[in-house]
């Protein structure tokens, strides 16, 4: 991500600039680049009456710019950056989870009418029918067990790291 190559590179002139200081006046150049975006963001939730993280961001770094600690606001912007880049990455991860759990959900379903085993779409199966699920075969539906006994894995929509044994 390039505002996280900003970040280090500028929080690395932040530091060089303790030797030569001509280079923190360039960490300041990509601190006030990075915190654009949080004061516009914070400026749309002050609008809106409401305060929020940009909000404590903007008085922390101005407050810390203000003071000529450059550091110290290179130090909370990588700081920033890092956290901002895990948040989306956790965030696609969760949301790519939830869409492969409704992706190997089965499509139909075999149920038992009059003595006969019929494969049926998931949309046409009424309440009271019996739905018959093979050895490690997904269920299809919510219901009860009327006979039989089966190992469930139900991980991915309850978390519990072990099959779950159900019964009638």
């Amino acid at each position: 991500d390039q505002n996280i190559g900003v970040a280090v590179a500028s929080f690395g002139c932040a530091t060089a600039g303790f030797v030569f200081w001509p280079l923190r006046l360039l960490s300041l150049s990509g601190s006030l680049y990075l915190t654009a975006h949080v004061y516009r963001k914070a400026y749309e939730l002050l609008r809106r009456r409401r305060v929020g993280i940009p909000t404590l961001m903007v008085v922390s770094l101005t407050g810390a710019l203000a003071c000529g600690y450059i550091w110290i606001a290179s130090f909370v912007l990588i700081v920033a950056q890092l956290a901002q880049q895990l948040t989306a990455m956790v965030t696609a991860d969760s949301r790519e989870s939830l869409v492969n759990v409704f992706r190997q959900a089965p499509k139909t379903a075999w149920v038992r009418i009059d003595g006969s085993e019929i494969q049926t779409p998931l949309e046409q199966v009424q309440p009271g029918w019996i739905v018959m699920v093979g050895a490690g075969e997904g269920v299809p539906v919510d219901g009860v067990v009327s006979e039989g006994m089966a190992t469930l894995d139900q991980r991915l929509l309850t978390g519990e790291s072990r099959p779950v044994e159900k019964g009638p």
